[in-house]
């Protein structure tokens, strides 16, 4: 990630970085930033660095990658993306119900309370 500033100017992927970061120093990135992040991925874990790649772009928009990439594999995380929502929004139900009982247990002690005092 390629940064100017505080601001995101290009995301991108390297498999050499070696290389990568002279070639942005000559290439059509040159003057553009001034720093940059390095992220490290061990190699049996990239099964989904192009989609998180594409997310970063599409979210940051930065203004030195020019096309906006599509995700590979759209389907699959639109499901997977689907079932952590339906675990969170089940995970706050229980929450919100549990808060509720607490919230009744409180109001009728501190009711039962202020009769007693």
């Amino acid at each position: 990630m390629l940064r100017k500033d505080e601001n995101i100017y290009y995301v991108g992927l390297a498999s050499s970085l070696r290389s990568r970061l002279p070639d942005h120093l000559s290439d059509k990135h040159k003057g553009e930033w001034d720093r940059f992040d390095l992220y490290v991925v061990r190699k049996n874990k990239v099964k989904y660095l192009r989609e998180l790649e594409t997310l970063l772009i599409r979210g940051a928009k930065p203004t030195g990658n020019l096309t906006e990439p599509n995700f590979i594999r759209s389907k699959n995380l639109t499901k997977k993306f689907k079932q952590a929502l339906e675990k969170d929004i089940a995970g706050l139900r229980r929450v919100s119900t549990t808060l509720r009982q607490v919230l009744t247990e409180f109001s009728e002690f501190f009711h039962l309370n202020s009769l007693v005092c």
